[in-house]
């Protein structure tokens, strides 16, 4: 799930002096738009979770 560098940026990364530094912040933004996406996905699973039923199927363990 990593950003998609558009066209120009890629140009651009291609022409510096220092690519391995302009690539390391897309590596590290990258990684902090995953970790977004993943505590959303843990809030919405706890939130999900809040939400349930105690006991959705009594009969389902029998």
């Amino acid at each position: 799930m990593f950003m998609k560098l558009p066209e120009d940026q890629l140009r651009a990364m291609a022409a510096t002096k220092n690519p391995e530094k302009l690539l390391n912040h897309y590596i590290k933004e990258s990684a902090k738009y995953m970790k977004q996406a993943n505590d959303r996905a843990i809030r919405q699973a706890e939130k999900a979770r809040q939400n349930a039923p105690a006991n959705p199927n009594p009969k389902a363990g029998k």
